[in-house]
């Protein structure tokens, strides 16, 4: 391994970055500026209806009618329905598409305004889609598809013909194509309707979504918080209903980290059940060469019903058609049945890892989660996890041979500033491994994998579990640029099992008052790769569970969370 300092990385881009034609900052601004364009006037927040504190909760904003943007019919619109409430008002005529789709693309509008949350707005395109569906329900008497007139997000990867796919690196500027990534391919022939995409870190690398072209996305309970990455975006906007469900990708939390940090559901599905394919990446290679860890595409919503929807929805287009890496698995409606029917859930749990301790917050919410789902009847197990130092290294050695080299190495040679938390995460925790893969290095890795994978199947087996339990960080959301490291969510790419995270919406906000005093934080051996816990710097963050199946029981893992949310939630 290369150990190379971030501030090496930094000074290496910096000098390089005299001699560019063009710096990557002003390339930049040129592209936000581009896209900011696409607002239209009326829906620009006034000044005085900016929060000035860099600690702002600013939910309440799209609301205040001195904004007077959103009409009450859209804010009901984008609060008050599931999505298949929504699909039936608008395929039973009770709402046009076009009003839907013009009511988040303000509330997507007036969320990027506050967070940066958005890449692409899509919103003159994304109007006359919902026109043209509007007037073939008309014509027809009936919808398009079953998904006709929903609005979806999507994560900046995803290409959508005619916008740029930057993931956060300057020299994608300009990369619009004519073709759509797989699986917005099969959700548009079914009917919905594409608005925004949302921001992500530079590459995709780490835990806080920044980069020099879009900026920093902020946290919407408190602004001065990270709202997650690399699908943070994702998470801003839908905490605060610019989206109903929108779509993310997760290698190592992608998907969880912004859910677990915003307070919404975050999906994490087996790999190969949803389609991945033809998505922008942040190297040349697939995500599954190199070192063998596979990237998921998944939902995250502020309802758990949402999710499900969604999951049940993409399979039912029978994605493995056109996505060849796609397992052809319809959805098991007998497994869900298998958990969302039982009576008695046997849930294996753990509170933390010896490493990497939980904040006193966390450790109290989960300890509290096992006592509700004790006292419901429902069977706990205690499980002493595998090494989540050891299976996060694991991790790491797939993500750096995967990225890290090639990606630093770009960096340099376009001259772009490496952000923040590109060394937090990655390279000065990690450092670099070598350009070049041994076939020794290959065979110890992929023995290490094996062994992580039999101690997890074993545990499901012996102890006949239904689902784990356990956190997906040791905090909720934490100051801009010190997340850090994700041993909680990585485990779970490692042995490809679907996690979800829940957040746990009954728990109130971290305030000075409720917070548990310092003393209670004992660290562990690993925390000096994960946040600190400083109350007074943590205020808003919240809590979360996540739960975790075997590998393709995602139907089970569905039917146990509607059981577990509704003990923990209710």
């Amino acid at each position: 391994m290369i150990k190379i300092s971030y501030y090496l990385l930094y000074s290496l881009s910096y000098v390089s970055s005299l001699f560019q034609k063009e710096s990557a900052e002003s390339k930049g601004k040129k592209k936000k500026l581009s896209v900011l364009r696409n607002v239209p006037a009326d829906w620009h927040i006034p000044q005085s209806c900016i929060p000035i504190s860099g600690k702002s909760n600013i939910l309440a904003v799209a609301t205040n009618p001195e904004v007077g943007i959103l009409s009450e019919k859209e804010i009901d619109i984008t609060e008050s329905y599931s999505v298949d409430e929504l699909l039936e008002c608008i395929h039973s005529r009770q709402l046009t598409a076009l009003e839907v789709t013009i009511a988040f693309c303000k509330r997507a509008a007036i969320a990027n305004q506050l967070t940066n949350c958005c890449t692409e707005l899509m919103f003159a395109d994304s109007i006359e889609r919902a026109k043209y569906l509007d007037e073939y329900m008309e014509t027809n008497g009936k919808p398009i598809g079953p998904l006709h007139g929903l609005p979806v997000s999507l994560k900046d990867s995803f290409k959508v013909p005619g916008y740029d796919s930057t993931i956060g690196f300057t020299i994608n500027i300009g990369n619009a194509t004519s073709e759509f990534s797989n699986l917005p391919k099969l959700l548009y022939e079914q009917g919905c309707v594409f608005y925004v995409k949302s921001n992500i870190p530079q590459f995709l690398m780490t835990c806080d979504s920044d980069n020099v072209i879009f900026g920093k996305v902020l946290n919407p309970m408190n602004t001065s918080l990270t709202a997650g990455g690399s699908s943070g975006g994702e998470g801003s906007m839908i905490k605060q209903y610019g989206s109903i469900i929108g779509i993310g990708t997760d290698i190592g939390g992608s998907i969880r980290i912004p859910a677990i940090c915003c307070g919404i559901y975050g999906f994490k599905p087996s790999c190969d059940r949803f389609p991945y394919g033809n998505q922008l990446k942040p190297n040349d290679l697939r995500d599954d060469q190199g070192f063998g860890l596979k990237c998921s595409a998944g939902p995250m919503s502020n309802k758990l019903s949402n999710i499900e929807f969604m999951f049940r929805a993409m399979l039912a287009t029978k994605p493995w058609t056109i996505d060849a890496d796609v397992k052809p698995i319809a959805f098991q409606e007998s497994l869900y049945k298998e958990g969302s029917s039982k009576e008695v859930l046997t849930i294996g749990y753990f509170i933390e890892d010896e490493s990497f301790p939980l904040h006193p917050p966390m450790k109290r919410s989960m300890l509290a989660s096992v006592e509700k789902l004790k006292k419901e009847g429902h069977n706990l197990v205690l499980i002493k996890p595998y090494s989540l130092k050891a299976t996060w290294r694991h991790c790491t050695r797939s993500y750096m041979q995967d990225m890290g080299f090639y990606t630093a190495l770009r960096i340099i040679k376009v001259g772009e500033l490496p952000i923040p938390s590109f060394g937090t995460t990655s390279v000065e925790s990690f450092g670099l491994p070598p350009a070049n893969l041994t076939s020794g290095m290959l065979s110890s890795f992929l023995k290490e994998r094996a062994t992580i994978a039999e101690f997890w199947s074993q545990v499901f087996i012996e102890h006949k579990l239904d689902v784990l339990l356990c956190p997906g960080a040791p905090h909720g959301a934490v100051k801009h640029d010190t997340y850090g490291i994700a041993p909680y969510t990585g485990v779970w790419n490692a042995v490809d099992y679907p996690a979800l995270i829940i957040p746990l919406i009954n728990e109130k906000p971290l305030t000075l008052e409720n917070a548990p005093p310092v003393e209670e934080y004992v660290k562990g051996d690993g925390s000096f790769a994960i946040a600190d816990y400083k109350p007074e710097e943590l205020v808003g963050s919240v809590t979360h569970v996540q739960l975790v199946c075997k590998n393709f029981a995602d139907e089970k893992l569905l039917g146990c969370a509607k059981i577990i949310d509704n003990v923990l939630n209710s």
